[in-house]
């Protein structure tokens, strides 16, 4: 049994997501010009972020649309990545690392953040979610070469089988718009407490 959410993208779901990175770069860059660097790791985090809120959509069976949409609001972006049906908020949080932590800026606190890791063009996993609280009592400050910052380490997680989450979850291609050839395959775990 797996107990995590996993999604996969076929190359023209990744194309997309590559369109999306360009614009949301070039609405945060402000004038300033990265280092060769930093573009390239902050091009790489912008595609999986943008993978990662689109297969988050898509876990909660919301129109994934809103993603790619209004590309140009995301410079006051205050963290809400999916908004549900019933009102609740939750932030999508990415890392590139399998066993990364969850970095969350204060500005962008929510109710939940879900963390999902994976790289460009590969499966992405959701490895669970804390909620505020959760938060505020376990992230310890890390130094992850760029200065002390707080951060949550994924043992902290509850996982998203947790009840209440995982009734909220189910797998939708939201055919018949073009996405639901690009989101082909999305593993939801045995959950007993999943209905369907």
């Amino acid at each position: 049994m797996n107990p995590y959410l996993t999604m996969e993208f076929d190359a023209s779901g990744w194309a997309r997501c590559e369109e999306a990175a360009q614009l949301r770069n070039q609405n945060h860059a402000n004038g300033k010009a990265p280092s060769v660097v930093d573009k390239e790791n902050q091009y790489c985090n912008s595609v999986l972020g943008i993978a990662a809120e689109w297969a988050a959509h898509l876990w909660f069976s919301v129109d994934p649309e809103p993603v790619f949409a209004d590309l140009g609001l995301w410079g006051t972006d205050g963290g809400v990545d999916v908004l549900l049906a019933d009102g609740l908020a939750i932030s999508v949080k990415s890392t590139r690392y399998a066993n990364g932590w969850l970095i969350i800026s204060q500005k962008q606190i929510q109710e939940y953040t879900i963390l999902v890791t994976g790289r460009v063009g590969s499966l992405l996993t959701c490895r669970g979610f804390t909620t505020r609280e959760n938060w505020h009592e376990n992230n310890e400050l890390h130094d992850f070469g760029h200065g002390l910052t707080p951060a949550l380490q994924q043992d902290f997680l509850h996982p998203i089988t947790t009840p209440w989450l995982a009734r909220r979850c189910a797998f939708t291609g939201y055919g018949p718009t073009p996405l639901a050839a690009s989101a082909p395959h999305c593993d939801l775990f045995d959950d007993p407490y999943f209905e369907w």
